[in-house]
């Protein structure tokens, strides 16, 4: 007897192409972020986004101060999207990404602009940050979140929701 798989369901297709659309549409809008907080790649980094993928190993998890990520056994908070933006300043903010795999929001307040993100699986997370930090920029980080903005706008929004700050690579 052979087995042969079976093609996915056309509801399962349509949830993966989904996703896919959402991580391509998440990453579009986190340049537009980068570029609105002075941290936009040039036109070159983006022509050497082989030689960022290179450098991103050596600058995995480089934490702000210039330290280590902590040990994976360190327990992050989980936040909802609601308690994020409430914590930002823009509990109104709308979803520009609503998929199974995140959702994302932008919103400006008197204080700067802020890019949250929830995932629904850390590891999902991790890959973002992963592919977004070879670009630099600075993150606060935690269980299935992100938040994308200014270094003291995200020191501040730390103490309200907690979590730990992240740097991308910035040279090189």
């Amino acid at each position: 007897m052979t087995l042969t798989p079976r093609p996915p369901s056309p509801a399962r297709a349509r949830r993966r192409v989904t996703g896919l659309l959402a991580v391509s549409a998440g990453a579009a809008v986190l340049g537009a972020c980068l570029v609105s907080c002075g941290n936009a790649p040039t036109p070159t980094a983006k022509a050497a986004a082989p030689v960022a993928a290179h450098h991103q190993a050596h600058h995995q998890g480089h934490v702000a101060g210039g330290g280590t990520q902590p040990s994976a056994t360190v327990k992050l908070p989980r936040r909802s999207m609601k308690k994020l933006k409430a914590g930002a300043g823009c509990p109104k903010a709308r979803l520009q990404i609503d998929a199974d795999e995140l959702k994302q929001t932008a919103c400006q307040t008197k204080r700067g602009r802020y890019t949250i993100v929830t995932f629904a699986a850390d590891k999902g997370k991790r890959d973002w940050l992963d592919y977004a930090q070879a670009y630099g920029g600075t993150y606060l980080v935690g269980d299935r979140w992100t938040v994308v903005a200014e270094p003291a706008l995200l020191e501040g929004l730390r103490k309200k929701v907690g979590g730990k700050i992240e740097t991308g690579a910035r040279h090189h």
